[in-house]
């Protein structure tokens, strides 16, 4: 988290309070390694332990969920092992491959990560794609999908999702999902439809062995 408040670099809560001071030599210290965390907009952290949990049961078939937040500012930092364990970490799911409210700027960057992790790793990637109200936007999510899976080749992505928590949309309000949209995903095969031109332009890029899928909780 980004700390935003003087205690996150060591300093005194009280200005001029000298029985919390520290050496100034220290506090530049902080301040320097706080700036350069808040300019690359992502806080690093670092957290050691000498305590073991033993080997990682079955640690192929385990993975983590990459927020949104890891993989627009901090794909550099997906950690490669299981904490307490020492193992490798090898699965991840990607929800999306990009998110337009975002903007270009750091796509190239975040991508260049999070590629790195995969291919230091080995590790596989459960890639999604969206299915919403909004053919337009769907299209675009496609098109970085598309664009990321061409970086990462079949032997390093798990499977395809296309759509997610799709049964959850009846839920969410008639200002962001009304129930025209409802009827066009699914009573108007709009959902079938994108699966089919999905599916078929995913086998075009040399992904056809690999799995496919929409996700429901």
């Amino acid at each position: 988290r980004r700390q935003r408040h003087s205690s996150a670099l060591g300093l005194p809560s009280g200005a001029g309070d000298r029985r919390s001071a520290r050496p100034m030599s220290s506090i530049l210290r902080r301040a320097l390694c706080v700036a350069s965390l808040l300019a690359s907009r992502c806080w690093a952290f670092q957290c050691t332990s000498d305590e073991r949990l033993g080997p990682t049961v079955a640690s192929a078939q385990k993975g983590i969920a990459l927020d949104d937040s890891t993989l627009r500012w901090c794909t550099s930092q997906i950690p490669r092992l299981w904490p307490n364990a020492g193992e490798p970490m090898t699965s991840i799911r990607l929800f999306k491959a990009w998110d337009a409210k975002w903007g270009e700027e750091g796509r190239e960057s975040a991508w260049n990560g999070l590629v790195a992790y995969v291919v230091q790793s080995n590790a596989k990637v459960f890639i999604g794609t969206e299915i919403t109200c909004d053919e337009e936007a769907d299209d675009a999510s496609w098109e970085w999908t598309k664009q990321l899976l061409q970086r990462l080749h079949p032997e390093h992505v798990m499977g395809l999702a296309i759509g997610n928590e799709l049964e959850l949309l009846q839920f969410k309000g008639q200002d962001m999902v009304p129930a025209s949209c409802l009827d066009e995903i699914w009573e108007r095969a709009y959902l079938w439809r994108k699966f089919q031109q999905f599916v078929a332009e995913f086998d075009a890029l040399g992904f056809g062995s690999v799995p496919i899928t929409s996700v429901f909780t």
